[in-house]
């Protein structure tokens, strides 16, 4: 057991380290839709590594390290500048041409040096058994550098990448510069990262993880925790796999994260089963209250619903949240009898003659929930509602 310990301690660390990161730069990665950039940075990256070896410099030396860090740059800004609303060739493609001639340079290089076939091995999935105290310490470092870097300008970062679809004059940032900073950044990471872990390795720490919590969440703060789990928890699996099979530790975990997320994906229908149907719930419960508001009267004090509108807003509409979501998550911070009234709502809205008339309506002509507005657009907009609605509306005011 000692034995064990000893041998996976730091390399479990540095899965650590790059899980933090890779899965962060990962959920930017996957909403720019530039899926593969990781993976042509990381092979022009080896690249340079590959030239500073045919120069005669040793793989880990620091001159190997900057001429892949200056490959890694000029390649940084070369997707900043091909990105363009204008441009009738999609950025991906400029992404995939770079990496094949980058692989193409880099083999044509390991043909030429002794025990090439060795290095490019190295090159693809690395050697993360044989990193030192040093090297994670230093990785950490640098990674913790650039996590600053990206908390202090998150927004701008967050924006671009989020709102990735937009047409460039609409986002208001210099897109081009903030896409360098964000792909040099990037870069920085890729280039340490495949030193240690190889490319395919850093790959897969990039994308498996994000794209999994995307399966489960639409949340950015959900879907980063849940990407630092179980890129952790699976690499720690993969790396225990390798030692108890005597197999390549970054090949195994590879393999590890696509059994993961193969699972995930086979589990996810039933996880969100329950979910959907209370999201539907919610939904229907949501509209249903919209229609109550019109019996928001001092006569129904006791249980005014306008009250239980206003509750949905502040949990809710103001964390502008969706309100279906937002209900199956913070549900539990209601009152006790806006909870109860959506209980009811729930059942309420199964009878056609109903409440449930108007909720394509309401949906429709009076879509945000805001507690002081709803009543007066449905009232406003009673004309333009359904001819079943209008009878529900005509018999609930007669009771009244």
């Amino acid at each position: 057991m000692n034995d064990v310990v000893q041998i996976l301690l730091w390399p479990a660390l540095a899965c650590l380290v790059l899980t933090g990161i890779h899965a962060y730069l990962g959920l930017h990665v996957v909403e720019r839709g530039v899926i593969f950039v990781d993976l042509s940075l990381a092979q022009v990256a080896s690249l340079g590594t590959t030239i500073a070896l045919l120069m005669g410099f040793d793989m880990h030396s620091h001159t190997a390290y900057f001429i892949s860090l200056a490959f890694t740059l000029l390649g940084a800004a070369v997707f900043s500048i091909v990105r363009s609303e204008k441009s009738r060739v999609p950025q991906e493609a400029f992404i995939g041409i770079v990496y094949a001639v980058s692989a193409a340079a880099a083999v044509l290089i390991m043909d030429r040096l002794p025990e090439g076939a060795e290095h490019i091995k190295y090159i693809l999935v690395g050697n993360l058994l044989a990193v030192t105290p040093h090297e994670v310490l230093k990785m950490a470092g640098l990674y913790s550098l650039i996590g600053v870097v990206h908390y202090a300008f998150r927004k701008p970062f967050l924006t671009i990448s989020t709102q990735h679809g937009r047409p460039i004059r609409e986002i208001p940032y210099n897109v081009r510069w903030w896409d360098f900073l964000f792909y040099a950044t990037f870069g920085f990471v890729v280039t340490s990262s495949v030193a240690i872990a190889g490319v395919l390795l850093v790959f897969s720490f990039l994308i498996v993880p994000s794209v999994s919590a995307m399966l489960f969440s639409e949340k950015v703060g959900k879907r980063l925790a849940f990407g630092w789990i179980m890129g952790t928890i699976v690499s720690l699996i993969g790396m225990v796999g390798s030692y108890e099979l005597d197999a390549p530790t970054g090949a195994t975990v590879v393999c590890t994260f696509g059994i993961a997320l193969l699972i995930l994906g086979a589990v996810r229908p039933f996880i969100l089963k329950k979910r959907r149907r209370l999201v539907a719930a919610t939904a229907a419960a949501g509209a249903f209250l919209g229609i109550l508001t019109l019996d928001s009267r001092p006569a129904l004090a006791e249980s005014d619903p306008m009250a239980c509108v206003r509750e949905i807003q502040n949990v809710c509409v103001q964390l502008q949240d969706k309100l279906e979501t937002c209900l199956a998550d913070r549900g539990s911070q209601l009152s006790t009898t806006c909870r109860d009234q959506l209980k009811t709502a729930v059942s309420a809205v199964q009878d056609p003659s109903g409440p449930a008339a108007c909720i394509p309506d309401v949906q429709r002509l009076c879509p945000r929930l805001e507690a002081e507005a709803l009543g007066q657009c449905i009232t406003d907009n009673e004309d333009n509602f359904s001819k079943p609605c209008r009878t529900y509306l005509q018999t609930a005011a007669g009771k009244k």
